[in-house]
């Protein structure tokens, strides 16, 4: 498990690692650094650093690389 700081959002992950989840940050990300995806859904609720409110939906079938979408909510 790798668990960002406050201040920053993973840059890394363990040897072997194909797909990282990661939360915390309030900010959606959908980004291939290196040999990893770095997956974070944001928020639905307390949007960070200017980002929209945000939802994620992840599929996963034995076989195939993983489903990610990124989904923004409209706010009134």
């Amino acid at each position: 498990m790798v668990s960002p700081t406050r201040k920053n959002t993973p840059r890394s992950a363990p040897a072997g690692v194909k797909y990282l989840l990661h939360g915390h940050t309030h900010v959606p990300r959908d980004q291939e650094v290196e040999a990893t995806r770095f997956l974070n859904p944001g928020s639905a609720g307390l949007a960070n650093k200017g980002a929209p409110r945000s939802f994620a939906w992840l599929e996963l079938k034995k076989g195939e690389r993983p489903f990610f979408r990124l989904m923004g909510l409209k706010t009134d």
